[in-house]
């Protein structure tokens, strides 16, 4: 847990926190860099001080909460300030409520269900959302069939089978950037795919049409997924809609994805889009589906507007 909290403070700069170094609770430490290490906990508040430490914080696993109080205790004392992480990753903060249980502080959650009003609120913000966006982009998106049809043969639309909510199947529209036989030669790259997990990526596919290097450069191969969202199979934001076949691999916990639709864009998209690793577009579903509000929503889309226009991980 200790080596998540740095990375995270090591990944994000705008949570304004320097990672100085770990401080042992063991004499012999396992797993880090021995620069790393400042010291053990016996000392911790003279390591603080020597380093110029404002902040420590505490993994509730990493130290038995016998020893936790007198910890934090002789912290405060000194003028350090503490930040106890519960062991409760991936939560949203505005679903946690701190209540108190006699002398104990405790964390509050409550179940969480994308039902009732939450779904119908998500409905319409899609139907308004896209609705506006078919209309704009509708002279843009009929220029882009013609040059499909003159660049290579074949045809305008490609459909793909995806997993969509409680595991139903349905046909994904995207422009083709492919050649008419890509799924086909599939098994032929499979030793060239360069993603993690079940996905499947090559940097320079050679199944991808001169059109469709474009296309897929600026995202706009995925514009006729708006006709799934209208037809109610996906949303504007969601987890990344899977194939079968990935589906089929996926650990139990990942099952929750299809808990709610699938999305054009979310969370994979606006932190890494096709440059994202698999484990980590699968914590940024799993917190998608557990952490949903509208609010995020309309932050996702707000978001993938630069994220497509500066291109970032873009394939």
């Amino acid at each position: 847990e200790g080596r998540e909290l740095r990375r995270m403070v090591d990944h994000d700069p705008s949570l304004g926190y320097r990672f100085v170094g770990y401080v042992a609770v063991e004499r012999h430490v396992r797993n880090a860099h021995p620069d790393e290490v400042l010291g053990h906990l016996e000392d911790i508040v003279g390591i603080a001080e020597r380093n110029g430490v404002a902040s420590v914080m505490i993994p509730a696993s990493a130290i038995d909460v016998v020893h936790t109080k007198p910890l934090v205790r002789e912290l405060l004392k000194a003028g350090i300030h503490v930040e106890l992480s519960p062991t409760l990753p991936d939560i949203a903060v505005e679903r946690l409520t701190i209540r108190p249980l006699g002398r104990f502080p405790v964390m509050y959650l409550e179940p969480f269900h994308q039902s009732g009003w939450r779904s119908g609120a998500k409905r319409a913000f899609d139907l308004a959302a896209t609705t506006a966006a078919l209309t704009a982009l509708a002279l843009p998106m009929l220029a882009v069939a013609l040059l499909l049809k003159i660049d290579s043969r074949g045809p305008i639309f490609y459909r793909q089978r995806r997993v969509g909510r409680n595991g139903r199947l349905f046909d994904v529209i995207k422009f083709r950037t492919m050649v008419p036989n890509a799924h086909a030669l599939r098994a032929e790259l499979a030793a060239q795919n360069e993603a993690d997990g079940p996905l499947f990526k090559i940097k320079h596919d050679p199944r991808v049409t001169r059109m469709g290097h474009l296309l897929r450069k600026t995202s706009i191969d995925e514009l006729p997924q708006l006709w799934n969202v209208m037809r109610g199979e996906m949303s504007l934001v969601g987890p990344r809609p899977a194939l079968p076949e990935e589906a089929a691999l996926w650990a139990p916990e990942l099952r929750d994805r299809l808990r709610v639709q699938p999305g054009i864009t979310g969370m994979w998209q606006v932190s890494g889009r096709s440059s994202t690793s698999f484990e980590e577009y699968s914590r940024l579903d799993l917190y998608y589906v557990d952490n949903w509000s509208l609010l995020t929503d309309m932050s996702i889309v707000l978001k993938t507007v630069p994220s497509v226009l500066f291109q970032r991980g873009a394939s």
